[in-house]
């Protein structure tokens, strides 16, 4: 069972790649034991759970941006925060952010799907920043969260290529790369390529590459995603602070799990800030 909102091209990423830019042949930093090894060369112990990204990112001396209110005011998204403020990021810093998307409501029968949830992002507004960023992303997962890169999938077109030679270097290899067109990406919006929401205030359209993780059961989690511009705007990427917890752990919790959790985010920050409820509250809760 594959989770996602996109429609992905299966057929001819091989093919595609064919350039052979994509190596299986690329290694993975291991300890001497062959256990999985993070960025700084210590293994994670078997079962022991590993450090967040946030705390990850400040131990290469990056320090947290403010994060914006969930509660927006804009009418988009029913007046909730859709995704991280790429505006809050000035140097070396990360944003922690909670988001909630009413449009998730449609596939909250779909596991892993979840009320709201938490982004933590980099700035990737230049090519330099956006390969830091992927970088950063994928020592993270593979390294200190442990997952295995034999069942992460990349979708995105043949705009994201010069981040190729990088997904190697993690044992990501040519199979694993899904491509679609460019067309198709631009049309769809959702970030497998092109990430441009419909009617987002404040966004306009950036390529983009999304990571997926595929469950033992074939279960498919969207996991990360890199937006990355070419200089000329703002762009940002990061993990799925939840999504990776799932992935890490095999437990998927239900949309109803975390509805009480949202209901009481939202509530604080309506009493604490003086703003009333949006609508996309109630769309939410049901």
């Amino acid at each position: 069972m594959r989770l996602s909102r996109r429609e992905f091209i299966e057929c001819g990423a091989a093919a595609c790649l064919a350039t052979g830019v994509l190596s299986a042949c690329a290694s993975k930093p291991t300890t001497t034991s062959g256990k999985a090894a993070s960025a700084d060369g210590s293994a994670l112990a078997k079962g022991a759970a590993p450090i967040g990204f946030d705390m990850f990112l400040e131990q290469r001396g990056y320090s947290a941006a403010p994060s914006a209110s969930l509660i927006t005011g804009h009418d988009f998204n029913g007046g909730l925060r859709y995704d991280d403020d790429t505006s809050l990021y000035s140097g070396k810093t990360y944003v922690k952010q909670r988001v909630a998307r009413v449009e998730d409501v449609a596939k909250k029968s779909r596991p892993g799907t979840l009320p709201f949830f938490t982004i933590i992002g980099l700035d990737t507004s230049t090519p330099a920043l956006a390969n830091t960023a992927a970088d950063l992303v994928l020592a993270y997962l593979t390294g200190v969260v442990g997952l295995d890169p034999a069942r992460l999938r990349v979708t995105t077109t043949e705009t994201s290529s010069s981040f190729f030679p990088l997904l190697a270097k993690y044992v990501i290899t040519t199979s694993q790369v899904r491509l679609r067109s460019w067309d198709e990406a631009v049309k769809d919006g959702g970030g497998s390529g092109y990430f441009a929401p419909a009617g987002h205030p404040a966004k306009s359209g950036v390529a983009s590459f999304s990571l997926e993780y595929v469950m033992p059961d074939g279960l498919e989690l969207e996991i990360a995603e890199i937006s990355h511009s070419d200089g000329s705007g703002r762009s940002s990427g990061g993990i799925g602070v939840e999504r990776v917890e799932m992935a890490r752990t095999g437990r998927i919790p239900s949309w109803g799990n975390h509805l009480e959790t949202f209901t009481r985010a939202l509530q604080e920050e309506a009493t604490r800030t003086g703003a009333s409820l949006p609508r996309g509250a109630a769309a939410i809760t049901g």
